[in-house]
């Protein structure tokens, strides 16, 4: 897969899994595991009583058993409580299982990673167990699970792909799609909208696949710009403009990584699962242009100053 192409299956795969909680975050990991090793993974599913006996997927051809732990942000997790959800998982596979697995990994969706006093729970349990391999997996080590796929298993799972070609596409048609779903999102009052420098990308920490997407958003930025000046309605940039600002303020607040706030940009400007390539880039030519014309993001230090 080109380039553009492989930036934006990360971007899908970042906020599948952002997005997904719980039960529903389980399954997504068990479709990619399902697609990445078949006939070697299997999910295993509740029973009765009995329940999945601690186990929420097992790889055969190396005897790992998984254990999935998937809690909304909102439900504020403390320390103890995820320690304590380690110690019931693993401990509870032992009387079930104890002959017949040789790795165990604890699958998390924090993309940020794990506090330093889960990891040490880890580590005290490897050290407790020495036959036995103790492992962990996060979003990122899913994410590069699943872009291992092939292309048509990729679609399966994503639906079709943005590429490079994609963007020679994007005309009036496609930007006033993005335009009208932003439009009927709530519109903050009018404020001032400031030119950002290139060093915007920098400033943000923002990673190496959003900075391909933004590039190639900006191939057909100048058709965002022309469509905005040439629409009956004036002030139509300025409130899309203050639209997105509000929805990056709110996503801000929540303390996310910076690529998780551009993925989620994404999503508000209509940008989704199994949609079309042609609405796809047009989606992130917006979102290139309104990340150079307008506040979206933080600008560089040394301006501020």
């Amino acid at each position: 897969m080109d380039q553009v192409t492989r930036a934006f299956r990360d971007l899908q795969l970042r906020v599948a899994l952002f997005e997904r909680r719980g039960k529903a975050f389980q399954d997504f990991f068990s479709e990619i595991l399902e697609l990445r090793h078949p006939g070697d993974f299997q999910r295993v599913c509740t029973w009765g009583n009995i329940g999945d006996r601690k186990c929420d997927g097992f790889r055969s051809s190396d005897k790992t058993l998984f254990a999935v732990y998937a809690p909304d942000p909102g439900e504020n997790v403390t320390l103890a409580e995820w320690i304590k959800k380690i110690d019931d998982d693993f401990r509870g596979t032992l009387p079930f299982w104890n002959t017949q697995f040789d790795r165990w990994t604890f699958v998390h969706n924090r993309e940020e990673g794990l506090p330093p006093d889960v990891l040490a729970k880890l580590n005290a349990l490897q050290a407790e167990f020495p036959k036995l391999v103790i492992g962990r997996v996060g979003p990122a080590e899913i994410r590069q699970t699943a872009l291992s796929l092939d292309a048509s298993k990729l679609e399966s799972l994503l639906g079709p792909a943005v590429s490079s070609a994609d963007f020679a596409c994007v005309g009036f048609e496609q930007i006033r799609v993005v335009v009208e779903t932003v439009a009927k999102q709530p519109v903050p009052p009018p404020s001032e909208i400031r030119p950002v420098p290139a060093e915007k990308i920098e400033a943000n920490a923002l990673g190496d696949g959003v900075a391909t997407l933004l590039k190639a958003g900006m191939e057909r930025a100048d058709v965002v710009s022309r469509f905005f000046s040439t629409w009956h309605d004036t002030n139509l940039g300025d409130q899309v403009a203050q639209a997105f600002r509000t929805k990056y303020d709110e996503l801000r607040g929540t303390g996310i990584h910076p690529d998780l706030i551009f993925s989620e940009l994404w999503v508000f400007a209509g940008g989704k699962l199994k949609s079309s390539p042609d609405h796809e880039a047009a989606v992130l030519a917006v979102l290139a242009n309104l990340f150079e014309a307008c506040d979206i993001f933080e600008r560089p230090r040394e301006e501020h100053a």
